[in-house]
């Protein structure tokens, strides 16, 4: 298509254009392009935009954001001022709620007080009526006959006669009684050791006299009291083993007061135990401040020397911690010595005493196998405290033995008085075995482990000595110390067994200077075969493992 061809083409669409357009024939001739120069090509460009007023448009954005800013800061204003008020408006309503609530509760304190002043005073009007009315009766009627049968009366007025300090027991013979009865030959057992008392006409007594009631009834082999004395008795069906009376209010009680009490007396349904004199209850007072003393001074440690601790239950041995088996017939005399002051169950017959260290007595009486447990001091605290934290019944006794009265004792039986003492009794029998483990332990490293029991008997040591050796390290024994020694049990019965640490020194060509190191040896030792049974060896660290080896093998160690 030619360029003629496209001229006319555009003129008339233009021309199109312009006919609908609603423009006026000055506006057309005016905005009509210049159509020879299209045709030409020689159409001058547009004029250039107007020059941009920057300055202005800057003035104009500053002043929008400076009113912005200004409206911004006027709604913040606004916003404060509008929660001030809020927060004024609530103070103000809770303070108003406070004051209406503390005018009431006045008001309400006000009406309780003046309703109690009232009920007060219409009761002491009524008492002072009831008073002024049985005072009348009183003076008009004529005295009411003494209806007590004979035998009460005459019951009534045994209890009566004596000091008025004493305590009477009466054992429950009736189906109520939960813990004692009565054999047929005639004699008191209380299931469990247990009993429950309870007190008749009142109760005044203090701690003392419930001490003494308790040391009464353990000589009936009742040791374990399930309710204070002082629970008071019911008036019909009693479900208590003893009732307590004490004289002092037989004696003051009228006799409608304690007619009941003589009644059961009288058809056996009570029968007299015991009477608890003055001189039982001040004994009693002084054993319960030495119980006290005890106490305090084992658990704050200022008390030393050698005691007793009573556990709850009817075991009868006495696990003795911390104390070496040399040692036993020390303790059996102490205890005898005690005799007189030990529980029922702990006192009859012979005495049952076990050794333990403490951990084993401490795991003896976790078991239930104690009864008491005898140790010293520092021993009996830290087992006290244990005991007491898992909710047993711990008491310490007062029996206790000084360090001198403790050292008298050994030197009678002629046992070692302290641990360094029993140690050097013990190094000629311990030192020889641990001697001959050194001279086999050396045999062996000479003979580059090659050669010697060493290598079947402790395999952790060989395989330790093996890893060193290709590492170019050089081994030698430097010394030995006990870390334990005792019996054990073995599938032959009891061997000596022993723990041992060895001390080793290490060189190297490659390092300047001597490194040290250890291993623990334990075993047991078989002196009719000249053999180490049940071997083991660990590294110092395997403190853990070595304890288990211990227990697996049942040691009782005579070193610690």
């Amino acid at each position: 298509m030619s360029r003629r061809t496209i001229a006319r083409l555009a003129l008339i669409a233009l021309l199109a254009a312009g006919g609908a357009s609603p423009w006026t024939a000055a506006t057309r001739a005016q905005n009509a392009p210049d159509l020879d120069c299209v045709f030409k090509g020689t159409c001058r460009p547009p004029p250039p935009p107007p020059p941009v007023d920057r300055e202005r448009l800057e003035r104009e954005r500053q002043e929008r954001e400076r009113r912005a800013a200004e409206e911004r800061e006027r709604q913040e204003r606004q916003r404060v001022e509008r929660e001030r008020q809020e927060r004024e408006r609530v103070e103000h309503e809770r303070q108003e709620r406070e004051r209406v609530q503390r005018e009431r509760a006045e008001q309400e304190r006000a009406q309780r007080e003046r309703a109690e002043r009232e009920r007060v005073e219409r009761e002491r009007a009524e008492r002072d009526r009831i008073e002024r009315e049985r005072a009348e009766r009183e003076r008009t009627k004529t005295p009411p006959k003494d209806e007590t049968p004979p035998a009460v009366a005459e019951k009534l007025n045994e209890f009566k006669r004596g000091d008025p300090n004493d305590v009477l027991l009466f054992f429950n013979e009736t189906a109520d009684a939960p813990n004692g009865r009565r054999q047929p030959r005639g004699d008191l057992t209380f299931r469990d050791g247990q009993f429950a008392p309870c007190a008749a006409l009142g109760w005044s007594g203090g701690p003392e006299v419930s001490a003494a009631v308790r040391a009464t009834m353990a000589t009936h082999g009742a040791t374990r009291m399930m309710t204070d004395v002082s629970t008071p008795c019911p008036d019909g069906r009693r479900p208590f083993d003893i009732v307590a009376v004490e004289r002092r209010l037989l004696q003051v009680s009228p006799p409608a007061g304690v007619q009941a009490l003589a009644a059961d007396v009288v058809a056996r349904r009570l029968t007299p135990l015991a009477t608890i004199s003055a001189a039982d209850i001040a004994a009693a007072r002084d054993r319960l401040q030495r119980e006290r003393d005890v106490t305090a001074g084992l658990r704050d440690g200022t008390l030393q020397g050698m005691g007793l601790l009573l556990l709850d239950g009817n075991a009868r041995r006495v696990c003795a911690a911390g104390v070496s088996d040399a040692q036993r017939g020390a303790v059996v005399a102490a205890l005898v010595g005690w005799r007189g002051q030990l529980p029922p169950h702990l006192a009859a017959g012979g005495l049952d005493v076990a050794a333990f260290d403490k951990d084993g007595a401490l795991a003896a009486a976790r078991r239930g196998e104690c009864g008491a447990i005898f140790g010293d001091a520092a021993t009996l605290r830290e087992l006290d405290a244990a005991l007491r934290g898992e909710g047993r019944q711990v008491t310490p006794a007062r029996a206790w033995l000084t360090p001198p009265e403790w050292n008298a004792l050994l030197e009678r039986f002629g046992a070692p008085r302290s641990l360094e003492e029993r140690r050097r009794q013990l190094a000629g029998t311990v030192n020889p075995l641990a001697e001959r483990l050194v001279a086999d332990l050396r045999s062996y490293i000479a003979a580059d482990g090659k050669s010697g029991p060493i290598g079947g008997e402790f395999p952790a040591f060989a395989q330790w000595h093996g890893q060193l050796k290709t590492m170019k390290w050089a081994l030698s024994v430097e010394s030995y110390s006990i870390d334990d020694f005792g019996d054990a049990t073995s599938a032959g019965g009891s061997l000596p067994s022993v723990v041992v640490v060895v001390n080793f020194a290490l060189t190297s060509p490659a390092v300047q200077g001597t490194r040290a190191n250890c291993m623990i040896f334990a075993w047991l030792d078989d002196a009719a075969a000249t053999a180490r049974r049940e071997t083991t060896a660990f590294g110092c660290d395997a403190v853990s493992e070595i304890e288990r080896w211990k227990r697996q093998h049942g040691m009782k160690s005579k070193w610690s």
